[in-house]
């Protein structure tokens, strides 16, 4: 139990440093020129989406995702009481990346498609299409049936394809806790977060926010690891 506490607290940081690297080099490196308001405040904003950001955006999620890879691995470890879980994970993790990053494409995706199809639709001033909604709405579905794709794929030595099989297939009947997991990790806290930052107005409170977002960035990985055992075990009963 002291053991996954202090681990856990090591991947609270991780995140933090992660997160204020990246917050320090989205907000310095990338040129963000400013624009007077009518209180006489500036605010910066980005003027265009240069190649710089979106590179950095990209590297972003990729430290994240490794991350994220190797904190649910490393959970893993320890509930199996394997030694030096940090170390181990962190091998296994860098052998498997690329295939934790095409199973994280591959359910993605597809909801991508229908989304951005819809943001061009607004920025031109037109209502969304049906096909747009059709589409937003079976690639939910398809990222709902794959979520837990990755896990499995970490945590057992299964292909890609096998992992992808074995996750759509838990979810056979079963799309409400699936629904409902999806729902609270990847819309609820990410909301209630972007709320709290929002009110944010200065540089302290900034860097507490990363903070928080690390804590809860480290629970998501907790909640998920559990999720996951709990909804597979059953799938083998």
């Amino acid at each position: 139990m002291r053991n996954q506490r202090t681990i856990t607290q090591q991947f609270i940081f991780f995140f933090f440093i992660n997160a204020l690297i990246f917050y320090f080099l989205l907000t310095t490196i990338v040129p963000m020129p400013e624009i007077s308001q009518a209180n006489g405040q500036s605010l910066p904003l980005p003027n265009n989406i240069s190649a710089e950001f979106l590179l950095l955006g990209i590297a972003q999620q990729l430290v994240s995702l490794f991350l994220s890879s190797w904190g649910i691995l490393t959970f893993h470890h320890i509930s199996i009481q394997q030694q030096n879980p940090l170390n181990q994970s962190a091998v296994l993790t860098l052998q498997r990346f690329i295939g934790v990053v095409v199973i994280s494409l591959i359910g993605f995706i597809p909801l991508m498609i229908g989304v951005v199809e819809s943001l061009f639709a607004i920025l031109q001033g037109q209502s969304p299409s049906m096909l747009s909604l059709v589409a937003i709405l079976l690639g939910f579905f398809i990222f709902v049936r794959l979520s837990l794709a990755s896990t499995e794929y970490l945590i057992n030595p299964v292909s890609i394809m096998q992992a992808l099989k074995n996750s759509w297939l838990s979810g056979v009947k079963r799309i409400a806790p699936l629904l409902i997991y999806c729902l609270l990790i990847y819309l609820v806290l990410p909301f209630v977060l972007r709320r709290i930052t929002a009110l944010s107005d200065n540089l302290i409170f900034d860097v507490l926010m990363l903070f928080l977002t690390a804590v809860v960035s480290v629970f998501s990985l907790l909640f998920t690891y559990r999720f996951y055992s709990l909804f597979m075990r059953k799938d083998q009963q």
